[in-house]
């Protein structure tokens, strides 16, 4: 497989790059993975913790970890709870690279005896599922006085379906085939990694069958490999969120037929084909489309000229010269968006267009991203905002609207939108099993899309090029997720 940049090292706590962290997957696994259509799943764990299963106290801040029976490093150690107390050492250190706010919340990790942790959350967070996606042996650090400078980082011991074999400095990483790997032995013999500049020489290599996998490229380089061999693209929904921000609180936003109207407007397939040019898929909702917390299909959302007339006439508003007024005040509103970012440009542009065209006047504004967020969303001065968010890798979204009823502030929620339902859902979903998750983040969604908070634009794809000759892979959109499911690909039989 083709990667652009050669890693710095392979201990994935000290790798924050999404080649690093694809590279280290393959080696290492930790207590959950998260899977092709971004559903947790347990790995190293027996099972996810939820209140249902006791996994999670009632509270929320106690979550208890059982691993699988039969663990084993690929040196033959056991793997047991010691392992991940080592990680929460590394981690906590301060000298990892992984999220520090993922692991803000954590008070205590403990080892209840050689199968079960327990994690202690100074406040519930549906983000527990998500900690500890890699493992590391302790074992093998100790009497090292440093473990970021271990030689470990560049000779690793790992758990996951390939073992590492040797790193030719500036070339490749070769890896070998882990038959004791716990979801079965893998049907690859090993795998090669070489760093090369994602360019013609990608193209040729995989026209001789050298390289049979590259990940996360330009959707153009993707269509030219795969026109010219005999390999296939793998568009995949990544989690990067395009939305509108609406200040629910500023009048006329502050009307339902209003935020409706604005939406209904939105014409999602002129945004794909002449924007975003078919490189994300279009969504409705705040939920990876992909995902089964989406509702699927998604609400009906009409649309039109009829529509709109019919939602502002209702709501008292009335179309004169082509504008629409109401006491005398004219639909006029402004839409900031970053400035130096064509793709957003280009979006306003289109949305706006639409909008004038059906008598709602909206003016695009370009400024400093710095300024868009503090100057004017974080204090309420603006009406819309156009946003892009890396979205968290855990359904819940309650930092797009939740915060506002107790104490005012707006923490993440820039729509100061707030409903009690909307919040009951979300606090019975974070911690419950995944069919309570699916059918309240599902409910949640539909409420969104009919009271809009927001305007849900597009998810952005990444785009992987897969050898034909290559069968079993699915490839995973969220960074360092792609080769999640890297036991089960094989090479179909001549």
């Amino acid at each position: 497989m083709a990667v652009m940049n050669e890693p710095s090292n392979l201990n994935p706590l000290l790798n924050d790059t999404k080649t690093g962290r694809e590279v280290c997957r393959l080696m290492f696994r930790g207590l959950a993975m998260l899977d092709n259509h971004y559903r947790w799943q347990p790995d190293l764990a027996e099972q996810i913790p939820t209140t249902a299963n006791g996994g999670v106290s009632p509270d929320g801040r106690t979550v208890v970890w059982q691993l699988r029976n039969g663990l084993h490093w690929h040196d033959g150690v056991k793997i047991t709870a010691d392992d991940v107390l080592f990680t929460w050492k590394c981690i906590s250190s301060g000298r990892s690279r992984v999220d520090p706010g993922l692991y803000a919340g954590v008070a205590a990790v403990e080892k209840i005896d050689e199968q079960r942790v327990k994690v202690t959350l100074r406040q519930p967070t549906a983000d527990y599922v998500s900690m500890f996606d890699f493992i590391l042996p302790a074992h093998c650090f100790a009497g090292v006085d440093d473990w970021t400078a271990a030689a470990f980082n560049r000779s690793p011991v790992g758990n996951g379906p390939f073992m590492f074999q040797d790193w030719l400095k500036g070339s490749e990483i070769r890896l070998t085939r882990y038959d004791g790997f716990h979801f079965g032995r893998p049907l690859l013999d090993g795998i090669t990694i070489r760093y090369l500049p994602l360019g013609e020489m990608v193209v040729n290599l995989f026209k001789t069958g050298e390289i049979n996998l590259a990940s996360n490229i330009d959707h153009q380089l993707a269509a030219r490999i795969a026109g010219a061999s005999d390999a296939r693209t793998e568009p995949v929904c990544a989690p990067q969120f395009d939305y509108l921000v609406v200040n629910t609180e500023r009048p006329p936003l502050n009307e339902l037929a209003v935020r409706q109207a604005l939406a209904a407007a939105v014409d999602r397939e002129q945004l794909a084909g002449q924007a975003y040019e078919q490189q994300a898929v279009m969504t409705v909702g705040d939920q990876i489309p992909i995902s089964p917390y989406s509702l699927n299909p998604p609400p009906v959302t009409s649309r039109g000229e009829e529509v709109i007339r019919s939602l502002l006439e209702n709501s008292g508003w009335k179309q004169e010269n082509g504008e629409w007024t109401k006491t005398g005040v004219k639909l006029r509103l402004s839409l900031l968006y970053p400035a130096n970012d064509q793709l957003r440009r280009q979006v306003a542009e289109l949305l706006c267009s639409g909008w004038a065209g059906l008598g709602i006047n909206v003016e695009p504004v370009a400024m400093s991203l710095e300024e868009l967020v503090g100057d004017r969303v974080a204090t309420g001065n603006f009406a819309l905002a156009l946003f892009s968010w890396n979205m968290p890798l855990t359904p819940d979204h309650r930092w797009l609207w939740w915060g506002m009823a107790e104490n005012g502030k707006v923490n993440g929620n820039y729509s100061r939108w707030f409903n009690p339902d909307v919040n009951r859902l979300a606090d019975q979903a974070w911690l419950a099993d995944d069919q309570v998750k699916t059918a309240n983040y599902q409910e949640i969604e539909r409420i969104v899309v009919e009271q809009v908070p927001f305007i849900a634009l597009a998810y952005r794809n990444t785009f992987h090029v897969v050898s034909n000759r290559l069968a079993g892979i699915m490839p995973g959109g969220a960074p360092g997720w792609g080769w999640w499911d890297a036991w089960q690909w094989g090479f179909v039989a001549k």
